[in-house]
């Protein structure tokens, strides 16, 4: 019994590690093509051409991949499996 126990705690400490590692898991700094910034984390794709982004407050925000500065679009088509729609 003792060892199904270990062996489940470690098989859950894993699946945390790999979610922790994930990009969307982690809070970055996304900045908007007008300068205004809004810190927070990466959920998925609204759509094709909307960012889920969830601030620490738990908050839900939609935000047009058109609008988010350079960088940013390109460190979406970085993580996604998917192509995104043309930006422009």
């Amino acid at each position: 019994m003792f060892r199904i126990s270990m062996l489940i705690c470690a098989s859950l400490c894993n699946a945390s590690a790999v979610l922790a590692d994930s990009p969307s898991a982690d809070l970055r700094v996304w900045t908007h093509t007008d300068g205004r910034t809004l810190t927070a984390e990466f959920i998925g794709l609204a759509q094709s051409d909307q960012a889920i982004l969830r601030t620490k407050d738990g908050k839900q925000h939609l935000v047009k991949l058109s609008i988010l500065c350079p960088a940013d679009q390109v460190f979406l088509r970085l993580i996604l499996p998917v192509p995104l729609v043309p930006l422009g």
